[in-house]
């Protein structure tokens, strides 16, 4: 019963750097081919520090890195880093990344092998 009335509550999931929005956005350019998606985007290889999604916009006029960032105890937007009071705000920051990363149709591969 408990679970079902957690279920059943639609509470948005928030971070204090980027919301569900930001990445939403990242997300269509990605996802539309006018950006390009960084290599160690949505990786969750234990050796990194937490989950990000990055990318460069493909206007030549653009050249800086954009992305969305959640570490153990802060998290980015792009530059900006903030620390976070504790754990259960990094793994709210952490699930709207993965929940991104879950959305991009471009498959993220490693230039030198497959």
């Amino acid at each position: 019963l408990i679970q079902d009335a957690c279920d059943a509550i639609d509470v948005p999931v928030t971070c204090p750097c980027f919301d569900a929005n930001d990445l939403a956005s990242a997300v269509r350019l990605i996802n539309s081919d006018d950006a390009i998606i960084d290599i160690n985007s949505c990786s969750t290889r234990p050796d990194r520090n937490g989950l990000e999604l990055t990318y460069k916009q493909k206007n030549p006029e653009i050249r800086r890195m954009f992305g969305y960032r959640s570490f153990p105890n802060a998290c980015s937007e792009g530059d900006a880093r903030r620390f976070l009071e504790d754990e259960n705000e990094s793994q709210r920051c952490e699930s709207l990344i993965q929940d991104a990363c879950d959305a991009i149709d471009v498959p993220v591969t490693c230039p030198c092998f497959d």
